[in-house]
């Protein structure tokens, strides 16, 4: 599953948006430290998509650093335990993050659609965009969880079966 032509695209189409919201982050960043220090004056729409660029960059990157396994995680206790145990204890934690990125997901679905008329001071966009960043960030986050599960799940069973 984690190789599946809808996974490939839904990694390319994040990797190409962290690198967008980034590219974005950086340009205006220096941009406004210029122009503030040539002319004393700044971009006042910069630093408000500043702010958006790094949420969705961040949601994103948390979806990336999941599928790459470069959360920070405690190990220590966990490594102390049998490995079948250390499977169980995985499976739960993999649980307990799924059942947590839903009730963000669920939350933050409701307050995007409840900030669709409100717009953004300086923009003048609504804020449902920017909010939608992070449901959308939990969803390739849960995705990734899912694709990680299935893989590990499948590579258990081919390990019980002696297929491997």
């Amino acid at each position: 599953m984690g190789d599946s032509k809808f996974m490939r695209i839904v990694r390319y189409t994040e990797s190409f948006f962290m690198i967008l919201g980034i590219s974005t982050i950086v340009v205006l960043v220096l941009s406004n430290v210029v122009i503030r220090f040539v002319f004393r004056s700044g971009f006042l729409w910069g630093e408000e998509l500043i702010g958006f660029s790094i949420v969705l960059t961040v949601m994103l990157g948390a979806a990336r650093a999941l599928r790459e396994d470069q959360h920070t995680a405690l190990t220590y206790f966990l490594n102390k335990m049998p490995p079948r145990l250390q499977i169980v204890v995985n499976y739960i934690i993999d649980l307990l993050m799924a059942t947590f990125l839903m009730i963000i997901l669920y939350s933050s679905v409701l307050y995007a659609l409840g900030s669709v008329d409100q717009m953004s001071f300086v923009l003048r966009i609504p804020m449902a965009i920017p909010y939608s960043f992070i449901p959308l960030g939990c969803v390739c986050i849960l995705l990734e969880l899912v694709t990680r599960t299935v893989d590990k799940t499948t590579s258990l069973i081919r390990k019980g079966d002696g297929t491997q």
